[in-house]
């Protein structure tokens, strides 16, 4: 299909924006009936860089935290001036929350930012585990998508920013945004790694807008507010940071002083070194010495996460009545008549009650001011793990404890745990602060729970829930999500040539499920050519991976002739272990088939 015909967009209508050598335009693809960002590069015949190039590149990188390229093109023509021209144009994700810099400008929730910034980083770290060096990272550049109820950060420009100078351009050329520029952009040979650039010239810039978005300013100034460029680069090679970065907050100030090291070889070196700084405060918010668990019918609601709010226990000093008690004074109000005890007796007991308060005392006051070393999260999982089905109360507080402490496996298993006590609403809840933070293995379980939802609105985010996965590599989600595709469930047509390619994704990460329904596409024709062979190949990897389902079709295959020489001792072998499985429906079916057999022979 021509360009013009699938992409339709208004030129002033939907321009989102302009920069010095690209239009971005709000455009619907007709064919796949969705909108897109049509990012449009003006080029002359005797300009030495080729963006083309660089965006058939960027195509082939796949990862939720970066802004996907769906397609190139090239058309040429003529300008006003009877020059050739010739326009190179990249089709893109549609980011529809804006950028960083918009989204700090207005109330926000720290956690979600943190947990924005984290997803930065693991772009970041993707890009240059490829050898990508972005080297234009600032908040106009970190676009978010909203999906399902979900905001995501998307690194934009990536592996295009690095050839817009000339098609040979080194490693050491001066490319990129001035205000966030490392020194060693500047000068390589003194301030670079062996004198040249090298990937944590991004780690640098990240630190330049982890400031900007947290103080509402940048750090060495702007040439949009009366600064050059020589006073921009002069501050940038100071030898130390300007006084506002301690006016910072933690974690944040840490993070801006972690990055902004003017040598880059003692600069941090691998953008995931940052992110423990943020995990944590991603998950929970300010960090406290409160236990959080999800809400009982009596519990309030706290900001944006729902909690029951366990009071830290401190040591108490024990107090008057107990120890008069003890040496037999009577408590006040006793209608017991008072005993004169004398002089030598009330000596006696002051003594004693100074003796019991002063170690009472020193017992309270050598623990409460020792400092306490934290729990191990890890530690803490394993130990609630161990008294799993043993001691319930123990398991839960010990897994809730981990789960506070940042430990992601915890949020899983206390999911997985109210899941199977059918709480579903308690089971979300400790899954959504790694969703926020794109963990696969949790928007994995939330479409799970969800599926079995009444609430429509839940059900209907299944499919986006299992498409976010997908894209992440998850091979479940994409087993699910072609289910979702070959029933036509839960909102998404059906749809045979999608669910075989989730299907192909999945069997290919060795996902026995997926690898049985290819099997099962093949045999019936569903989507592509019948082929018995191809379906029997599909059937011996999941069969051989435990599913029950590709056992009994080769037990089939072998007492029919199917694709292999018809043979009833390996039929029977094969349907034997079908029906020795835990699915009922395939045990009901094999050992019917194996009395068909018995009765043949």
């Amino acid at each position: 299909m021509d360009f013009k015909a699938r992409y339709t967009y208004d030129t002033k209508r939907d321009l989102l924006g302009r920069g010095g050598f690209a239009r971005v335009y709000k455009a619907y693809d007709v064919l796949l009936e969705r909108y897109v960002a049509v990012k449009v590069f003006t080029t002359h015949e005797n300009d030495k860089y080729n963006v083309l190039e660089e965006i058939k590149k960027a195509i082939k990188l796949e990862h939720p935290s970066l802004l996907r390229y769906y397609d190139v093109a090239m058309i040429e023509g003529q300008n006003a001036f009877g020059e050739k021209e010739t326009m190179q144009i990249g089709v893109m994700e549609l980011a529809n929350c804006g950028d960083l810099k918009t989204f700090t400008n207005q109330p926000y929730d720290n956690r979600i930012l943190n947990g924005l910034l984290i997803q930065v980083l693991e772009g970041i770290s993707y890009l240059h585990k490829k050898g990508i060096i972005h080297r234009d990272l600032k908040p106009q550049n970190i676009l978010l998508v909203e999906d399902g109820g979900t905001i995501g950060a998307k690194i934009s420009d990536f592996g295009i920013s690095k050839n817009l100078v000339s098609s040979g351009a080194s490693s050491s050329a001066v490319v990129g945004t001035i205000e966030y520029m490392a020194p060693e952009q500047f000068n390589p040979t003194k301030y670079g790694v062996n004198g040249k650039i090298g990937t944590n010239v991004d780690i640098w810039s990240f630190g330049i807008l982890v400031f900007e978005v947290i103080m509402k300013r940048p750090l060495f100034g702007s040439r949009g507010q009366d600064t050059t460029a020589e006073q921009i680069m002069s501050s940038i090679l100071a030898p130390k940071l300007p006084a506002d970065v301690d006016q910072m907050p933690e974690p944040y100030q840490t993070i801006v002083k972690q990055c902004l090291v003017t040598d880059a070889s003692n600069r941090i070196g691998a953008a995931t070194q940052l992110i423990p700084y943020l995990r944590e405060a991603a998950i929970s918010g300010t960090p406290t010495m409160e236990y959080r668990i999800p809400l009982s019918s009596s519990a309030k609601q706290t900001g944006s996460q729902e909690t029951l709010v366990m009071p830290r226990i401190e040591p108490t000093e024990p107090v008057g009545n107990g120890i008069q008690d003890s040496v037999g004074l009577e408590p006040p109000g006793s209608s017991a008549p008072a005993r004169r005890r004398g002089k030598p007796m009330l000596l006696l007991i002051l003594m004693l009650s100074l003796l019991v308060l002063g170690g009472a005392a020193y017992y309270y006051y050598s623990n409460a001011f020792q400092p306490k070393t934290a729990p191990n999260p890890a530690a803490l999982y394993a130990q609630a793990m161990k008294n799993f089905n043993k001691d319930n109360t123990d398991f839960l507080v010990k897994l809730t404890q981990s789960a506070n402490a940042g430990y992601d496996s915890a949020n899983l298993s206390l999911a997985s745990y109210y899941d199977s006590k059918n709480k579903f609403d308690s089971a979300t809840l400790w899954l959504q602060p790694l969703v926020i933070h794109n963990n696969d293995k949790a928007i994995e379980q939330t479409a799970a729970i969800w599926a079995k939802s009444k609430d429509s609105a839940k059900t209907d985010s299944v499919g986006v829930y299992y498409k976010k996965c997908s894209a992440m590599g998850n091979p479940e989600c994409q087993y699910q999500l072609g289910m979702l595709y070959y029933n036509g469930a839960l909102g998404l047509s059906k749809d045979f040539n999608v669910a075989f390619n989730n299907f192909l994704l999945a069997a290919k990460q060795e996902n026995a499920p997926a690898q049985c329904m290819l099997g099962n596409m093949y045999f019936s024709g569903d989507g592509v050519s019948k082929d018995d062979q191809e379906a029997f190949q599909w059937y011996i990897k999941s069969s051989g991976r435990g599913n029950v389902v590709a056992t009994y079709a080769i037990g089939l295959f072998y007492a029919d002739g199917i694709a292999v020489q018809k043979d009833k001792r390996v039929a029977e072998k094969y349907l034997r272990l079908a029906a020795d499985g835990n699915n009922p429906a395939v045990k009901e079916a094999a050992s019917k088939k194996l009395r068909e057999i018995t009765v043949n022979q």
